[in-house]
């Protein structure tokens, strides 16, 4: 386990090509290091991340249907498009698309930073992490 909790923190320091990548390396050393509970303001900003991570997995499938959808439909001339903005189901995915993307808006701002220096302490306080 020590080892799989290192591989994670060099991870999360070393591989910074994907945000959502980071997002789920975050929550899931904050849950395995902390040792009882986390501070107001560190509980706080991992239920933003974790609510954020929610979003985003519900907003790709939508996006991957508008897309397939639009795909089937064409956009090869003008009556296609008009039947491509007055298809129901298209309508509804883009309804459904517009509410999480607001949910998404509404959530308080994220402190990637301020979430991994906590991590990082509580795997130096449990002698993990050793680098200065």
């Amino acid at each position: 386990m020590k080892e799989m909790l290192m591989e994670q923190l060099e991870g999360l320091l070393t591989d910074t090509s994907h945000s959502r990548r980071l997002a789920r390396r975050l929550v899931v050393l904050a849950g395995c290091l902390a040792e009882g509970p986390m501070p107001e303001e560190m509980q706080h900003q991992l239920t933003s991340l974790s609510r954020l991570m929610v979003l985003q997995d519900i907003l790709d499938p939508l996006t991957e249907s508008l897309n397939r959808m639009a795909y089937k439909i064409g956009y090869a001339n003008s009556e296609q498009a008009q039947m491509r903005d007055s298809s129901p189901e298209i309508v509804a995915i883009l309804g459904q698309i517009e509410e999480v993307r607001r949910q998404m808006a509404e959530i308080d701002p994220i402190n990637f930073a301020e979430i991994i220096t906590w991590v990082i302490s509580l795997a130096r306080g449990q002698k993990l992490w050793l680098r200065k």
